[in-house]
């Protein structure tokens, strides 16, 4: 069974939000129940190794333009489904 990353769920949640935020603008308020859902949901998405919420940085506040593949707590690749151990990280962390 092929896992989806927690990168590639942040980035599908994150252009839909600003999609239906860009529709709720132009068309309607309507859409922006569908924005604030998305919000909600997005601050769900969290690193595997840590459970630190991904969309959120480290003074917790939320951001979407700082977001980076690996987690800005302890170092895991959200790209990955699988956690990494410490010494993989280290390595990646020192280079």
């Amino acid at each position: 069974m092929n896992c989806i990353s927690n990168y590639k769920k942040f980035m599908f949640i994150n252009i839909f939000l600003f999609i239906f935020f860009f529709f709720s603008i132009i068309f309607s308020s309507k859409f922006i129940f569908i924005v604030l859902l998305l919000s909600i949901i997005n601050l769900y998405v969290e690193c595997p190794k840590c459970r630190h919420t991904v969309g959120l940085s480290k003074n917790g506040y939320i951001t979407f333009s700082h977001f980076k593949s690996f987690c800005q707590k302890c170092g895991q690749d959200l790209k990955k489904c699988n956690i990494e151990s410490d010494d993989i990280i280290n390595k990646r962390i020192k280079k």
